[in-house]
């Protein structure tokens, strides 16, 4: 479900992603043991779904949740837990809360710069979100 939720945020159509997502969510907050890393990938789906809308208080929150749980399950050097203060700068940038925006891109681009090569796409596109 995850993955078609992902070809549908790809192709724009953000209400058939979201569908796709809570479904994947559902079922991996249901599975024994909770896939918590799963769980928090579904929630950034959603996020960036709802972005797509312009409801960037429903991206928030999603994002606010995918980051804490993130932040339980890994290192802070890691990589998913920059991309999702990534997001988090995205969606503050499209409310035009340009300080904040600026504070949590530069705490990924840290470790981005830290654990990923100069010439990676991700670090590239933290760049130009900052530009």
């Amino acid at each position: 479900y995850t993955h078609m939720g992902n070809a549908y945020l790809e192709s724009r159509k953000f209400q058939i992603a979201i569908q796709f997502y809570d479904t994947a969510l559902s079922l991996c907050k249901n599975r024994d043991p909770v896939d918590k890393a799963a769980v928090a990938t579904n929630l950034i789906g959603l996020s960036n779904a709802y972005r797509g809308q312009n409801d960037l208080q429903r991206a928030l929150n999603y994002a606010l949740e995918a980051q804490k749980l993130r932040e339980s399950l890994w290192p802070r050097d890691d990589k998913s837990i920059a991309a999702t203060l990534g997001t988090l700068a995205n969606i503050r940038h499209e409310e035009k809360k340009y300080g904040e925006a600026i504070e949590l891109a530069q705490r990924a681009l840290v470790i981005f710069e830290r654990i990923l090569p100069p010439n990676a796409p991700e670090l590239a596109a933290l760049l130009n979100n900052l530009g």
